[in-house]
């Protein structure tokens, strides 16, 4: 990859393993910035990622603003929510794209109970961009309550960014909490 790519996310301490499995999923030689909220022990590895202490309540927002600052002036910035698993490949494919001045945001897989069907969630927690729009829009929105960060945060770069095709592939990610009977195919590219 010729781009220069961090992975930025949020997790707490008891997210630890699923954070773990997270990386070990991408598959690319790139940074990982954890913006940990809570009682983290202080010899805290989490695979080689760089971990960063956020003080006060859990904010998702002020989270990932925490490890995309920490990230510094990069080229492509992955946020990717601590409980998620890559499809191999999946992240060179979207880094590639987020260089070539667009946007990817997945659609994120969960499988229901026994016997129901798998259903897709839309929401947009999971981008990756170039840094400069996540600069020009002044980052996230910082609230000490979960969700609506991420909409609001993807909203704010189509208006600034209209240009900026949104890639939506189909088969996405996966929640850890659901990773069996699931089987990876290769990205559907589609743009909207």
């Amino acid at each position: 990859m010729s781009s220069a790519l961090t992975v930025c996310t949020v997790a707490t301490p008891d997210r630890e393993p699923l954070l773990a499995r997270m990386i070990d999923s991408l598959e690319v030689a790139a940074p990982v910035i954890v913006a940990g909220f809570g009682e983290w022990p202080p010899d805290a590895l989490i695979h080689g990622a760089s971990l960063r202490l956020v003080p006060g309540a859990f904010s998702l927002g002020r989270g990932r603003n925490v490890a995309a600052n920490a990230a510094g002036a990069v080229d492509v910035l992955a946020f990717i929510d601590a409980d998620m698993i890559l499809p191999p490949g999946w992240l060179e494919w979207a880094a590639g794209i987020a260089a070539a001045g667009h946007i990817v945001a997945p659609q994120c897989w969960r499988l229901g109970q026994p016997g129901e069907p798998a259903s897709a969630g839309n929401g947009w927690g999971n981008v990756i961009l170039p840094w400069r729009y996540w600069r020009a829009v002044a980052g996230y929105v910082e609230t000490d309550r979960y969700g609506g960060e991420d909409t609001a945060f993807i909203q704010a770069v189509r208006r600034e960014f209209p240009d900026a095709r949104l890639y939506r592939d189909q088969y996405g990610l996966l929640h850890q909490w659901h990773t069996k009977a699931t089987a990876w195919h290769r990205p559907r590219r589609v743009a909207q």
